[in-house]
């Protein structure tokens, strides 16, 4: 019976550090966060600071569009480094 307890409470674990990983990358633009469900699930802890020190995609997108409002970078330039980050 105890056998039992211990996996429904890894599993538990793994789950919850899967959702957590999942936010992370949700709240900072990436356009799969999905990913950090498997970041969470089999790193945990270690997985949660993976996805917290991955760049914030919205701000380095606004970083580059106002280089373009400057006129530092042009249009094509932009949309490159847009399609980059955004893995498309």
């Amino acid at each position: 019976m105890e056998d039992y307890v211990w996996i429904i409470a890894v599993i538990i674990w793994a789950l919850l550090w899967g959702g957590v990983c999942r936010e992370i990358l949700n709240n900072k633009g990436y356009p799969k966060p999905d990913v950090g469900w498997a970041w969470g699930i089999f790193f945990g802890f270690l997985g949660a600071i993976i996805c917290a020190t991955k760049p914030n995609l919205n701000d380095e997108l606004l970083k580059y569009k106002q280089l373009y409002d400057q006129g530092v970078i042009t249009q094509e330039e932009f949309d490159v480094k847009k399609r980059e980050l955004l893995g498309r």
